[in-house]
C-alpha cells in the first residue's frame, strides 16, 4: 500500500543567483537560479479525512499549518528567530517541534507522545 504525502509548506532556505548566494532574489536581473527548499509533508490521507469531515460543517479550510511551525511564527520574536531557537509544542497526544535560525525554518518533527504520557508523581 503506498503511503502518499502531500506537501503543507515549501520554505525556502537558500537562494543562488548567477552562482553567489543572496538574502533575497527579489528585483536582482537573473542569469541562473537555484533555490533550495524545506518541505513539511503530511499523510494525504489523513489530511483528505480532515478535510471531509471540515466540510461538514459551515467552517470554509483557507489553509492547513505545521502546528510548532504557526507556533514559532507567532510566539517566538524576529530576533530569537535570527539568532536560533526552538519551539516546541506539546498537544495532549502529540509533541512537535520547529528550529528556526536566521530567520528561517530549518527543521521540524512531530512525535506521538504528549501531555497525557507525562506522569507527575507527588510523595
Amino acid at each position: 500500500k503506498e503511503n502518499k504525502k502531500e506537501i503543507l509548506h515549501l520554505i525556502p532556505i537558500k537562494y543562488v543567483v548567477d552562482e553567489h548566494e543572496v538574502e533575497n532574489p527579489f528585483e536582482m536581473k537573473i542569469d541562473k537560479f537555484k533555490v533550495s527548499f524545506n518541505s513539511v509533508v503530511v499523510d494525504k490521507v489523513k489530511l483528505d479525512n480532515l478535510r471531509l469531515c471540515l466540510d461538514k460543517t459551515p467552517l470554509k479550510i483557507v489553509k492547513f499549518v505545521f502546528d510548532a511551525y504557526m507556533s514559532a511564527i507567532s510566539c517566538a520574536t524576529e530576533d530569537e528567530m535570527d539568532d536560533g531557537c526552538i519551539v516546541i509544542d506539546i498537544g495532549s497526544s502529540s509533541t512537535s517541534f520547529v528550529v528556526m535560525e536566521d530567520g528561517i525554518f530549518k527543521y521540524g518533527a512531530s512525535i506521538k507522545a504528549g501531555g497525557d504520557n507525562i506522569i507527575f508523581h507527588q510523595n
